[in-house]
């Protein structure tokens, strides 16, 4: 069965914040979210086809993506979600950790079926 899904980019930044938000805070705002919040594969899937995509490209070095529907706890108790940004002229994978901050500069991808 083939699903499609429109890649949206939001924030979890309210109107006017300008500054950063903790992990704690990040994860409590996205959790009504949760079941439109895309992941790993998400992920994986853009890096692979990027160049497709005149938009996104465009917003190389402006934005950060985070791909939270899937968080990793590593056995020291650090958690991620993958994310991509700005590596030389194309996107790469990489981790956000969620003991860092959500800046004004990162968007979340969800989805719109």
């Amino acid at each position: 069965m083939l699903f499609r899904s429109t890649l949206i980019l939001g924030t979890v930044l309210r109107e006017g914040e300008t500054g950063s938000i903790n992990g704690t805070e990040y994860e409590r705002r996205l959790a009504p979210k949760q079941n439109v919040i895309l992941g790993f594969q998400h992920r994986q899937w853009l890096l692979e086809h990027q160049t497709e995509f005149p938009e996104l490209m465009a917003l190389l070095g402006k934005v950060y993506i985070d791909f939270s529907g899937l968080v990793v706890v590593l056995g020291g108790g650090d958690r991620g979600v993958p994310c991509v940004s700005l590596d030389g002229r194309r996107w790469d994978g990489f981790w956000a950790w969620l003991d860092g901050d959500f800046r004004p500069d990162g968007r979340v991808a969800v989805s719109r079926k």
